[in-house]
């Protein structure tokens, strides 16, 4: 028995299964070459330690060698201290002639011709050598020990302690070397002179205490200087008016005081050439003369 009914709903099956079955076609191959097969991966093998790599560099290779610091010599510093004395005329004339300045090259100058001419003198001269920020001293004295307390005693005071007092000359010094060359320096120079024993008259031992008459008479000159000056430059750091041996002031004269200061290079003595290269430098020196002559 045939059903008519169904005919058209299996025409639309076959229809639609057609278009499924082309949709879902495989896409065409493409013309691109394939891939090339990778190489199979090869066994790892720990890396063989280099004896001779440097432990402490990340790649190993030996680290370049740490540049050695710059030798420096080593150097002193000189200090040279003058006392001159000089006449009072001739420094007042040269004084209003010429203007004074930071460097007294000029009237370091002019005085050493007036040192020649016999008209000035040299009463002190020290030099003193340190090192840069090091505080140095130099003494030459003479030692006074005097009493400074007494007992009452007949016919004379006794005396019970002693003072030193030194005398002559004394020069303190600290230089600092800046990185201009410039030199600072602090210093103290002294100069005292020994003038004689207190002579007390009759009518001042009335009221002088028991010993005065045995204390010694002291003329200082004395100065604290702070300055900066360049090297071997001379510089003009006092003047004062000199003392006489019974310490009154000597108003026809006047004491001037030079410093200076430098750097010295300490550099070690040469070595003594061994009796081989003498030879061979005296062979050397022939040869030379012979082919100089020649």
């Amino acid at each position: 028995m045939k059903h008519p009914a169904l005919l058209p709903l299996l025409v639309i099956g076959i229809a639609i299964f057609t278009t499924n079955a082309h949709g879902q076609q495989p896409p065409a191959p493409s013309a691109d070459p394939a891939p090339a097969a990778r190489p199979k991966p090869e066994a790892l093998t720990p890396p063989v330690a280099d004896p001779t790599a440097d432990p402490f560099t990340r790649d190993g290779k030996k680290a370049a060698p740490a540049p050695q610091p710059e030798e420096v010599a080593p150097v002193n510093i000189y200090a040279l201290l003058e006392y001159i004395e000089v006449p009072r005329d001739q420094w007042f004339a040269w004084s209003a002639a010429n203007p004074l300045h930071g460097d007294a090259s000029a009237l370091r100058n002019e005085v050493q011709k007036w040192i020649a001419a016999g008209q000035a003198k040299p009463i002190e001269l020290a030099c003193l050598p340190t090192k840069s920020g090091m505080r140095t001293a130099i003494e030459s004295v003479v030692e006074r020990r005097y009493p400074n307390a007494f007992l009452p005693g007949t016919p004379t005071p006794l005396p019970t302690t002693f003072e030193t007092r030194a005398t002559h000359f004394t020069f303190e010094w600290e230089p600092v070397r800046g990185p201009d060359l410039v030199i600072d320096s602090n210093f103290i120079p002294q100069l005292i002179s020994f003038c004689g024993d207190e002579q007390w008259t009759p009518g001042a031992r009335k009221t002088a205490q028991p010993g005065d008459g045995g204390q010694p008479r002291l003329a200082v000159n004395k100065a604290t200087l702070s300055m900066s000056a360049a090297p071997h430059q001379p510089m003009l750091v006092q003047v004062t008016t000199p003392v006489d041996e019974a310490g009154k002031p000597r108003d026809g004269a006047r004491l001037l005081l030079f410093f200076r200061a430098a750097p010295v290079a300490a550099s070690p003595a040469p070595k003594p050439a061994s009796p081989a290269s003498s030879g061979s430098d005296k062979t050397k020196t022939a040869a030379k003369k012979t082919t100089d002559a020649i």
